[in-house]
């Protein structure tokens, strides 16, 4: 099945919440009105209580607790909110037969997330986009897995969704990977056009043009995730990297000893993608 062939299956493909397709409507309007983005947030009862959980967690480390949409969305600012409500919508859109499998998935993803978002801020960079295209940036796995199983059979007994490997195996068989999958699903869901490109680019960095600084944070972000799914220590994250990814992002090699643990920078974003 060719790449546009497989997006075309639209009774198949994510669908994100009317709310949340609401709410990026209301995000892009230039005069943007935090009322009404918070009134639509808390028209949804479980977006509002994961936006809150988020808001309220040690990721944020605030002194005093939010206790309204509103309050969040002030603090937080409405590019913030917006890139966590579009996550928050993408997880609950996502299909697993498997439970297990859900949850290995979005852990590995919030894992991808939360490193990206680390190396970002190091470089000054969007974490918030960052952190966004983490989590969603092997969103075209499931669809891929449900629509292509016989064809991904043999991609499927050499490495295992989070290998490093995936997505160039993948092209070898189908010609496209879930990163292309990926980023076509953000585009059309009218994500940042940065968090698209940096979904695209994360598997492998300079095979893309232009180079995108946020796909080599993704990137690194997977090596991380990937490591952390094997139980590798942190530290040998960057024990077979491309050299190239950190020399090009000014990145010194040992930047994961001072990078806290996957606990801390995790720690409360779990509702997330609960």
């Amino acid at each position: 099945m060719q790449l546009d062939a497989l997006l075309a299956n639209t009774d198949r493909l994510p669908s994100l919440p009317k709310v949340v397709q609401e709410l990026v409507i209301a995000f892009d309007k230039p005069e943007a009105d935090v009322n009404h983005i918070a009134a639509l947030i808390g028209s949804d009862p479980a977006l509002a209580i994961k936006i809150l959980k988020v808001a309220n967690s040690a990721f944020f480390r605030r002194s005093r607790s939010i206790s309204s949409i509103k309050e969040a969305a002030v603090f937080m600012g409405l590019h913030t909110v917006r890139l966590l409500v579009m996550g928050a919508g993408m997880v609950g859109a996502v299909r697993f037969l498997d439970r297990d499998a859900r949850t290995q998935f979005w852990r590995y993803s919030l894992h991808t997330a939360v490193s990206a978002r680390y190396f970002a801020r190091l470089l000054q960079l969007d974490a918030d986009a960052a952190f966004t295209a983490g989590l969603i940036h092997a969103i075209g796995q499931p669809l891929m897995r449900e629509l292509l199983e016989d064809d991904l059979a043999a991609v499927d007994e050499v490495a295992v969704f989070y290998d490093e490997r995936r997505a160039a195996l993948e092209r070898l068989v189908l010609g496209y990977a879930y990163p292309d999958v990926g980023a076509a699903l953000a585009e059309s869901w009218h994500f940042p056009p940065q968090v698209a490109m940096a979904i695209r680019a994360a598997p492998a960095p300079f095979e893309n043009s232009p180079f995108s600084p946020l796909g080599a944070c993704v990137h690194l972000g997977m090596r991380v995730a990937s490591g952390s799914e094997r139980a590798e220590a942190q530290a040998m994250a960057f024990a077979l990297l491309d050299t190239r990814v950190l020399t090009t992002l000014q990145l010194q090699a040992d930047v994961m000893q001072s990078m806290p643990s996957m606990s801390e920078l995790t720690e409360g974003l779990q509702a997330l993608v609960a």
